[in-house]
């Protein structure tokens, strides 16, 4: 039972097809078939008869594919070799139909090629490369075989070659026998047969001429296929051996990139388990700092004192300004002294005297800040005073544009009701009730939270 496999494929001339991909396995020669059957857009292509088929495209490797195809009943046959099927992956593939010119003119021949269909080559299972790769043992064994065929294709061309010169000894022979037959028989005809023999011998070494001819050319094909057989294993070897090298640096690059991974993974670990030691330490800090013994007394300090590390250490409500490190006020002894050089407050009148009483100020303005009741004023004291007097030069009418009623006379009063900033009553002490030498004072049950520093408290109780 034949071993081979064929897949159909319908292939466009003008237009792409949805393709059903073609599957190839990697390695397989010789046994995998694809008929193609090539379409336009009128139906089926009639391939003219004369024309013939090539396969076109590049292998994986970067290698040129141009291989021959059968043609029957109008498809064209592709038999899958190794040069499509080395290297495992997809492969774009076209048909060429080539018609050579009657003329035989090869700039004049014919070439249609169809629109590009994807290959798939499946990687195999066993890579061949692997198995003897140093000694590139396949590769050697196929060369060593072709070799071995064409050595014997030639030995057999030369054992024709030499049945052909000794059928050409023997037909000399024959003729040298004739030659002396003819002597024999008659002398009379010794030109004649001597110009017999004379041909007779061109013809021969014509023929020997030929065989040699013919047998240098069969060297000559047989040493050139040789050499092209060697020449082109030798460029397949090397594309080989780059791509072992290629793969070898990708390997190394990958082994390279997985010990980085490694060292990465490592590292995070790492920095993973400080990052936990540190989170249980903070831990056990906030629950040191929740867990403090209680060695103070909770409540309300006015005097604090604080360590180094600006925690409270004690705390206390002194009473005395003094205690509270305060030295721009008066104590309360100072405070005393001056209250006692005041009037009792059993002097002190509930209610003012009708005149107003005799303060020492109003609103902080000592006497000698007003005007008496009887004053008088300078020229330079009136804003408005004329610079020029009216024509009558004495007794005008007004001054100013004003009546002489809109003035004061030069002696006058005033009442209390003209005064606009008069106090409506008097602090207790007759003098400055509002301040003591411009400090306040302010009784108070507590100190307050903001304190005026003009101002002296008092804390009741």
């Amino acid at each position: 039972m034949p071993i081979d496999n064929t897949q159909e494929l319908k292939v466009g001339m003008n237009t792409t097809l949805s393709y059903k991909p073609i599957m190839l396995k990697q390695y397989d020669k010789n046994t995998r078939k694809i008929e193609i059957t090539l379409v336009d857009n009128n139906g089926v292509i009639s391939i003219p008869s004369g024309a013939y088929a090539k396969l076109q495209g590049t292998n994986r490797i970067g290698e040129p594919i141009l291989e021959d195809c059968d043609i029957e009943n109008n498809k064209v046959i592709y038999t899958a070799t190794e040069n499509l099927t080395s290297e495992a992956g997809t492969v774009q593939c076209e048909i060429g139909i080539y018609e050579a010119d009657s003329s035989g003119d090869k700039t004049k021949d014919k070439l249609l090629q169809s629109a590009t269909f994807p290959v798939i080559i499946q990687k195999s299972a066993m890579d061949r490369n692997a198995i003897i790769n140093s000694d590139e043992f396949n590769t050697l064994t196929i060369m060593i075989n072709t070799i071995t065929g064409l050595v014997d294709r030639a030995e057999s061309t030369i054992e024709e070659i030499n049945i052909a010169i000794s059928n050409s000894n023997i037909a000399t022979n024959n003729a040298i026998d004739a030659t002396n037959t003819s002597n024999e028989a008659t002398t009379n005809n010794t030109k004649n047969v001597n110009d017999a023999i004379t041909n007779m011998a061109s013809l021969v070494n014509a023929a020997i001429t030929e065989s040699d001819t013919a047998t240098q050319a069969n060297i000559n094909i047989i040493t050139t296929t040789n050499q092209t057989v060697i020449e082109n294993e030798s460029a397949r070897i090397s594309a080989e051996t780059t791509r072992n090298t290629d793969e070898i640096a990708r390997q190394t690059q990958e082994a390279n990139r997985q010990t980085d991974t490694t060292t990465a993974i490592t590292n995070a670990n790492a920095a993973t388990t400080r990052a936990n030691v540190a989170a249980q330490a903070a831990e056990d800090i906030v629950s040191g700092i929740l867990e403090l013994p209680d060695v103070g007394t909770p409540g309300i300090y006015t005097k604090v004192t604080t360590d180094e590390k600006g925690r409270v250490a004690s705390g206390s409500n002194p009473t005395a300004i003094e205690d509270l490190g305060i030295t721009n006020v008066y104590t309360k002894t100072e405070v005393d002294t001056k209250l006692d050089d005041k009037a009792d407050k059993t002097e002190i009148p509930t209610s003012l005297p009708a005149n107003g009483g005799n303060a020492d100020t109003i609103d902080n303005l000592h006497a000698s800040d007003f005007a008496t009741a009887t004053h008088t004023h300078k020229v330079e004291q009136i804003t408005d005073f004329p610079s020029t007097l009216p024509a009558n030069g004495g007794n005008a009418d007004t001054v100013g544009g004003k009546l002489p009623s809109a003035f004061a006379a030069t002696s006058h009063t005033h009442t209390k009701s003209n005064i606009t900033d008069f106090p409506t009553s008097l602090p207790a002490n007759g003098g400055n009730s509002d301040t003591v030498d411009n400090i306040h004072i302010s009784v108070v049950t507590s100190l307050p939270t903001t304190k005026d520093a003009n101002t002296l408290y008092l804390v009741k109780g």
